[in-house]
């Protein structure tokens, strides 16, 4: 991982693979120093707490680490039918409320 920009929330993406069943102590978080040209700050966007994501220009992400622009949330391909059998039908990001499989 070089040259990308992580976000200062106190939420770091690391493995828990070989954690012990029941261990609550947080997984360590992986140094920065390791790997050339990532920055860890506050990227800068417009309203977080709102669901507004876009950069603002003085913001060190519009600087030039990271995406520079939302991905929008429709995407421009249709639903293959493996896709369908499986999405929920009304908009939602909750993962439960996922059709199940047949005999599944």
């Amino acid at each position: 991982m070089r040259e990308n920009l992580f976000w200062t929330n106190a939420t770091h993406v690391v493995s828990a693979i070989g954690q012990a069943p029941g261990d609550t102590n947080p997984p360590p978080a992986i140094p920065l120093t390791n790997f050339p040209g990532n920055v860890e700050c506050e990227p800068g966007f417009r309203d977080a707490a709102g669901g507004d994501f876009r950069l603002l220009p003085e913001g060190a992400a519009a600087r030039g680490a990271g995406a520079t622009v939302a991905l929008p949330l429709t995407s421009p391909w249709p639903l293959q039918p493996e896709e369908a059998a499986i999405v929920p039908d009304e908009d939602t990001r909750d993962s439960r409320a996922w059709k199940r499989p047949r005999g599944g």
